[in-house]
């Protein structure tokens, strides 16, 4: 009789040790869950914190690349400004020498038409001298005596002589 309470208690401990076991890698599995999960909520939160880390990178390198955007928009703006004030300055140079190659045009004609006026003029008075000498070599000559001329009484007789 012994026996039988006896073993009838170990099989009750044994079943109870099996119970227990079970129990354990039951909550063996639960730790080995609940520590993959903790591993895996570990990961997220880094994962997040990478993410945000990205994030903020991402925003900087958008803003450095705004930047470098607006820098080249304003470089292009000056160089269109530069160009537009070279195309005006050369315009500007260009009718000051069309302006200075008319004024020496005009200034040439100038000079030739008034060597022409000269030479013409030169021309009409050689001319007009060779009339008025030919003109006074025609002419009858004859000489006056003023003295005697007063003396014989030249004049309508009213003495006002």
């Amino acid at each position: 009789m012994f026996r039988t309470t006896t073993d009838a208690k170990v099989e009750a401990l044994a079943e109870e040790i099996r119970k227990l076991s079970k129990r354990v890698a039951e909550l063996k599995g639960e730790r080995d869950q609940v520590s993959e999960e903790l591993g895996l909520s570990a990961r997220i939160a880094s994962l997040e914190r990478e993410k945000t880390a990205k994030e903020i990178e991402l925003d900087r390198v958008k803003e450095q690349h705004e930047r470098e955007k607006r820098d080249i928009e304003h470089m292009v703006g000056l160089h269109k400004d530069r160009v537009k004030q070279e195309i005006d300055l050369a315009r500007r140079e260009q009718t000051i020498t069309v302006r200075e190659e008319n004024l020496k045009a005009d200034r040439d004609r100038f000079e030739e038409q008034m060597k022409f006026m000269t030479k013409r003029m030169e021309t009409e008075m050689e001319r007009l001298n060779g009339l008025t000498s030919e003109i006074l070599e025609r002419l009858p000559k004859f000489n006056v005596d003023w003295n005697h001329a007063q003396k014989v009484g030249v004049g309508n007789g009213n003495g006002d002589d």
